[in-house]
């Protein structure tokens, strides 16, 4: 989608005719678009391994405790202190809430990191964000 607002921003600036081809290219991009996220999702399922929970436990546990939990709430307090109330509030509340993006697993296997340990970060904070998320925007969100 966002390939094809690009697109449809540029054809009305350059003036690009509204036809097959444009019609084409923009059902084109938004398929390119579609598969992005089954990509991401492939590229990290690629990368998983078993982790050994006693070695990185602690560390999934810290990494959850911190942007699921105290990340939230920071933003909550910040956005009372600016006076951010309704929509705004909740937006942040929103973005703060969400898992660790996966994109940081594949960074990490592209600069020869533990792409394994981020992937089981990314997954662990995506199945945790189901439970925090609505109730980090439910109980700050006020």
């Amino acid at each position: 989608m966002f390939a094809a607002l690009i697109l449809g921003v540029a054809a009305a600036f350059v003036g690009l005719p509204d036809n097959a081809f444009t019609a084409t290219l923009y059902q084109f991009l938004q398929t390119l678009q579609d598969a992005v996220p089954l990509m991401v999702a492939l590229s990290i399922d690629v990368m998983l391994r078993p982790l050994a929970l006693r070695e990185v436990g602690l560390a999934l546990l810290l990494v959850a405790l911190v942007k699921l939990t105290l990340e939230p709430f920071l933003v909550a307090e910040l956005a009372s202190t600016e006076h951010i109330d309704g929509l705004g509030r909740e937006v942040l509340l929103i973005e703060a809430a969400m898992p660790s993006g996966s994109i940081a697993a594949l960074l990490a296997a592209r600069y020869g990191c533990d792409a394994a340990f981020a992937s089981g970060l990314a997954v662990v904070t995506y199945g945790l964000s189901l439970v925090t998320a609505p109730l980090a925007v439910y109980l700050l969100g006020r």
